[in-house]
């Protein structure tokens, strides 16, 4: 086990800052009521921090996540998709943040995968992070629809595990766990009068929170994309789900994995065979962006080693960072345009995501970086 010492006042601003919920888009969440988890008792678990040269809250703790093999863990789309991979560092089995932070190994990030349905409100709300390095651990997260099967009726007890809030509102510097249930749907799609749509899908979210008092919370601000997890008969913890945003009465709306399991596997699976994914490729007809004209993004210069002609790939585009800013005209098919939606008051830049799969189901993605100027 590792230990080092973390920046202080980053780690004060990233811990202790504002756990308050929002109807339908407090994305940022933290462990309430919860109880030090045992040493060694979630090796998988890896807290996601930003390294100094991150634009957005630099040397903070911002997620957690769960490792699923030597190479790759999962979290929350909305965890990594603001900024380049190379802004962030994984901490393996991280137990403690003060006054030493304990983990049992850093890693880089290679690459992010973005699910390419991702909509920026709760739906899809998953990534998969490849690590630069393979970790020392053998010990990894076993994933509901993958690794085994969980019927989540209501009622059934659930553990969310991150770093939070205790009984006396004071945020923890050690990995806390907490007991959390799936609830009625309805405490997810209740909203006051004149409030917008909660944006919850049973199919692809859950609906956890305290089984005695929804309004006191299960998680709130800091531990998006950890583990919610169903302890089995054999006593194994399995990931069932993914924390993503508080709604109306604190309930939680957490990510399915096991809706996600197919996709999971699919990005693994591809890229441990790249002589039978799809390349991804993009084109731009200009990396300027404006708000007067569109610019051509296209795909058809993507190939295949099997030899499949691109004309049978299924394409999907997204916009990973500043979307409200930009707009695109399509998100499939083999090529798309995009403009701003307004003149750029500064410059910025657009980082665009394309994920091409084959008709066998092998896929890729890319990423092409655009440029607004003032």
């Amino acid at each position: 086990m590792k230990k080092r010492h973390f920046s202080g006042v980053a780690v004060a601003l990233a811990l202790f800052g504002s756990a308050s919920g929002a109807l339908a888009g407090n994305i940022d969440t933290k462990i309430f009521n919860g109880e030090s988890a045992a040493p060694g008792e979630f090796p998988f678990y890896v807290g996601i921090i930003t390294n100094d040269q991150a634009e957005i809250q630099p040397n903070s703790h911002i997620c957690g996540g769960a490792l699923v093999n030597e190479r790759w863990f999962v979290t929350a789309a909305h965890c990594v998709d603001k900024m380049a991979a190379d802004r962030y560092e994984a901490l393996i089995g991280l137990e403690q943040y003060w006054p030493k932070t304990v983990y049992k190994q850093s890693l880089n990030f290679e690459k992010v995968v973005i699910h390419p349905d991702y909509d920026h409100r709760g739906q899809n709300d998953i990534a998969l992070i490849k690590l630069a390095g393979s970790v020392d651990s053998g010990t990894f997260a076993k994933l509901d629809g993958i690794d085994d099967h969980i019927k989540l009726p209501v009622g059934t007890p659930l553990t969310a595990i991150g770093f939070g809030q205790t009984h006396n509102s004071m945020t923890s510097v050690t990995l806390l766990k907490t007991q959390s249930a799936i609830l009625e749907d309805h405490f997810c799609t209740d909203k006051p009068e004149g409030y917008p749509d909660t944006n919850f899908n049973p199919a692809n979210n859950l609906c956890t929170g305290n089984p005695n008092d929804v309004s006191q919370g299960t998680t709130g601000k800091g531990d998006s994309g950890g583990p919610v997890m169903f302890l089995n008969d054999r006593g194994d913890y399995i990931v069932s789900g993914l924390v993503s945003r508080s709604l109306w009465l604190s309930a939680g709306q957490t990510t399915r994995v096991a809706y996600h399991a197919g996709w999971i596997k699919n990005v693994i699976q591809s890229d441990e065979q790249p002589g039978k994914a799809p390349v991804a490729k993009i084109s731009a007809t200009s990396d300027i962006l404006s708000s007067q004209l569109w610019t051509t993004l296209g795909g058809a210069t993507s190939t295949s080693p099997a030899g499949i002609s691109p004309r049978l790939f299924n394409y999907k585009w997204k916009v990973l960072t500043h979307a409200t800013r930009v707009q695109l005209s399509h998100t499939e098919g083999v090529s798309t345009r995009i403009r701003l939606t307004r003149p750029a008051e500064s410059d910025f830049t657009v980082k665009v995501q394309l994920t091409v799969t084959d008709p066998q189901g092998y896929e890729n993605v890319t990423v092409h970086t655009l440029k607004a100027v003032k």
